[in-house]
């Protein structure tokens, strides 16, 4: 609480060496490590073969040791060391946040929009995808998909593994994983790209298909679910019986059979797989719990009530509140009330009252559960935030906004969908507007 540093482990070049002082923030390279001053200053030790430790006068918001660049007050870049860290190509103007890493990085500009330099050059992506008009669509870490009015699909961002590379013909829906998609087409069958683990979608007909990170899960016209891909956590092991829906998330999934009971598989690391009795109307599953609403309206929700403690390792948890870990946020503790639907982020709930007012509990370190004054006809949970269409189709979001993902653009809209670090919607006009930091490299996620 002093904002004194204190460092330890493997000192061989100095990295654990601290300076005296008070500090805001402080990161570390493989063998420097850079703090961010309470005056706003950079102090730098460790290893400076390469200059990583020489750090440029002034004040700044934030830095990145991994990369050796710091963001200044006025939003501008300052990188610094040789071109092994490859700072020299940082864009120019005003940004709000920053990521680096040996080799390049990305940063969001003031206005939305990643851009990213080095060796990421070739990947930066705006947030805005192909124009057109679209009738539906699915966003997901890094690519997104839609379908046109024609039926077609198009896919942007991430393509690594193939998975913006869309099939022709025409389809109903489409869903996106972590590195493949799949779509319903007209005719009932399932096709899907990317990786999926050397698994082609089975044969047959079905009402509804959705991809978690690896696996992909689809509820057949009979009723029964099939699943396949990664199997590490038995997220392909669908139980035997006949349901009416179905929802996946991550390496879990659960789905609500045409008795009302609820069944779970898949990754259990907090209980999640481990549904409550009862009858439900709806089931919706998020990365470490699950809710299902009940026949007469009220708001179930079992699994993990925090994480554990840990650190932020990756791009959509730059700057955001849980990197020291959480025990318990409360995020099952619904309450009272009818509701028509829920949606789950990482470690809040929010859901829709039947008089179209917007409740939220759980973790609130970024104003997650803020949710706005009014009526509203969907809501969408990200990671860290929310976003909640008005019934005048105004989108309205809160919650973190590191990534400018809360910033929606004004107009009307028919649906929108939050994700981690990102928010994409569906103009009344059939035109996508996303916003937000979409479409960053994997390898800084």
């Amino acid at each position: 609480e002093s904002g004194e540093m204190a460092c330890w482990g493997w000192d061989g070049r100095g990295q654990t060496d601290a300076p005296p002082g008070t500090y805001l923030s402080v990161s570390s390279g493989t063998t420097h490590t850079c703090a961010l001053r309470e005056s706003g200053e950079i102090a730098c030790w460790g290893d400076n073969r390469w200059g990583q430790t020489d750090a440029p006068a002034g004040t700044f918001r934030s830095l990145s040791a991994d990369g050796t660049c710091a963001l200044r007050e006025s939003g501008e870049i300052a990188c610094w060391g040789d071109e092994r860290f490859d700072g020299s190509a940082a864009p120019r103007g005003a940004f709000r946040t920053l990521v680096g890493s040996p080799g390049g990085g990305c940063a969001v500009r003031e206005a939305g929009g990643v851009v990213c330099w080095g060796e990421y050059a070739g990947t930066d992506l705006e947030t805005n995808p192909v124009p057109g008009t679209f009738r539906s669509l699915d966003t997901g870490l890094s690519h997104s998909c839609a379908i046109r009015e024609s039926g077609e699909v198009v896919c942007w961002g991430s393509n690594d593994n193939g998975q913006s590379d869309a099939p022709t013909g025409t389809y109903r829906s489409v869903t996106v994983g972590s590195h493949h998609s799949c779509a319903l087409r007209d005719s009932g069958e399932v096709e899907c790209w990317g990786y999926t683990f050397g698994e082609d979608a089975p044969t047959g007909t079905y009402r509804s298909v959705v991809a978690g990170w690896e696996h992909t899960c689809a509820l057949r016209e009979s009723g029964e679910v099939d699943c396949w891909g990664a199997d590490h956590y038995g997220q392909s092991n669908a139980p035997a019986g006949i349901f009416r829906s179905l929802s996946v998330r991550g390496d879990f999934a659960c789905a609500v059979r045409e008795s009302g009971e609820v069944a779970c598989w898949g990754w259990d690391g907090g209980g999640h797989t481990e549904p409550p009795p009862g009858k439900f109307r709806s089931v919706t599953v998020g990365d470490v719990h699950a809710c299902a609403i009940g026949e007469s309206g009220e708001v179930i929700c079992w699994g993990a009530e925090g994480w554990f403690p840990g650190s932020c390792m990756s791009l959509e948890c730059v700057g955001e509140p849980y990197g020291d870990g959480v025990v318990d946020q409360g995020q099952q503790d619904a309450p009272t009330g009818t509701y028509r639907s829920v949606s789950l982020g990482q470690f809040f709930t929010c859901a829709l009252r039947e008089d179209g007012t917007v409740a939220c509990w759980g973790g609130n370190r970024r104003g997650e559960t803020d949710a706005p004054a009014g009526t509203f006809r969907s809501l969408s949970a990200g990671a860290y935030h929310a976003c909640a269409m008005r019934e005048s189709g105004e989108i309205e979001c809160w919650g973190w906004n590191g990534w400018g993902q809360t910033d929606s653009p004004p107009g009307k809209y028919r649906y929108v969908e939050a994700r981690d670090t990102s928010t994409c919607a569906l103009r009344e006009s059939g035109e996508i507007e996303c916003w937000g930091g979409l479409a960053v490299p994997a390898v800084l996620r």
